[in-house]
């Protein structure tokens, strides 16, 4: 569940939501929707997650995923 996962990342880097979106360049009620699940960020700040989380840019993008898309067709 990406609230949870995303969250835990942020955690894990020492950040605080506040500390967090400054480096993102997000408000931190923008943060706080993204780890919520309401709302998948953008490109950009999920570039900017993945370089203040210390984790690859994958590992962003999956806490995101929904476990009910289908894979593509190939």
């Amino acid at each position: 569940m990406a609230k949870n996962r995303i969250r835990e990342l942020r955690e894990a880097a020492g950040l605080s939501v506040r500390a967090a979106a400054k480096r993102l360049g997000v408000s931190h009620v923008s943060l706080g929707r993204y780890e919520s699940g309401e709302v998948k960020p953008r490109v950009g700040a999920i570039i900017e997650m993945a370089k203040a989380y210390k984790v690859s840019q994958e590992e962003v993008v999956a806490c995101f995923e929904s476990k009910t898309e289908a894979p593509d067709a190939a």
